[in-house]
């Protein structure tokens, strides 16, 4: 079947630097941003102010998120998402995630200039924002991620970008109490960071002890022991510095270890979402002999 020219125009011929590029060109290179002058006279007139990202240097100072940096340049040299690092054919999907996670709030951040300045400061084109919050949503899209606007402890706002998990997302909606660790798990800040991973496990592992005697006696009770054995073997049921774990774990390199942390990690998230189930099991199991009886008496009728 011949595609729709929607269907063809997503991604055609897919190639993670030449995506990199089109964004790095409308947040850097090309001059959308204007500002208002007015002469003598009073007339008021615009002239070109830059970029996306030149707009969002000249208030860097002031940007909640600039840490200890003291310009736009010097941050991306820290993040390694520098101009010249990325400017590499066989850049790796990770990278692109940490310069995708600093796009997206430097044109936060531009937006929120020109939204602050009363006028001084406008965009030529109303339309460059939503083309390229939607270019770098979609190649979120296709790394298997996706960016959420966190609130952080003094009240501001940052664009954070976590891997896509279903399930993760299904567990975090019906129990509030662990959302926020949840996501937090899945942090592309927290990639490789043993050391937080291990304090968001150990969070997890005290959320669910309270029910761990209860799937231990239902059907589950595999899934909850094997959980309990690689929390274990880990160290993840205790202080991650403390508890060294299993001596074959604790022999691992470190991107092993990530491995295993991840997948204890998956085994929470069923094991959280198989409680619910169980006070169904418990309801059918108290009302089965009157549930049976009930359809013994309805499939006589039906013979009748």
């Amino acid at each position: 079947m011949r595609k729709r020219i929607s269907e063809q125009n997503t991604f055609p011929n897919f190639n993670l630097f030449n995506e990199y590029q089109k964004i790095e060109r409308y947040l850097s290179d090309i001059n959308v941003v204007d500002v208002k002058n007015i002469w003598l006279t009073g007339e008021v007139y615009y002239t070109c102010l830059g970029t996306i990202e030149a707009l969002a240097a000249l208030k860097f100072l002031t940007w909640n998120l600039r840490g200890t940096f003291l310009s736009i340049e010097e941050m991306r040299c820290g993040l390694g998402i520098d101009k010249q690092t990325l400017n590499n054919k066989e850049i790796k999907p990770d990278k692109i995630l940490d310069y995708l996670q600093f796009a997206i709030n430097c044109l936060h951040r531009a937006v929120e200039i020109v939204e602050e300045s009363e006028g001084k400061y406008i965009f030529q084109n109303n339309d460059y924002i939503p083309a390229l919050h939607e270019n770098i949503q979609q190649l979120l899209s296709v790394l298997n991620a996706r960016c959420e606007l966190e609130e952080n402890a003094d009240g501001t706002q940052e664009a954070v970008v976590i891997y896509n998990n279903s399930l993760a997302d299904e567990v975090a909606e019906k129990h509030p109490d662990v959302t926020r660790s949840i996501y937090e798990y899945r942090h592309i800040d927290n990639r490789g960071n043993l050391q937080r991973k291990g304090e968001i496990l150990c969070t997890l592992a005290k959320d669910i002890e309270p029910h761990v005697k209860t799937l231990k006696d239902s059907i589950y009770g595999s899934l909850i022991k094997d959980t309990e054995f690689l929390w274990n073997s880990i160290g993840a049921r205790h202080n991650i510095e403390l508890d060294k774990g299993n001596s074959v774990f604790a022999h691992m390199n470190e991107e092993e270890l990530e491995t295993w942390y991840d997948k204890a990690f998956e085994l929470y998230l069923l094991s959280k979402y198989a409680i619910p189930s169980l006070d169904i099991m418990r309801e059918i199991k108290k009302n089965k002999a009157k549930l049976n009886r009930q359809f013994t008496i309805h499939k006589s009728k039906v013979r009748e």
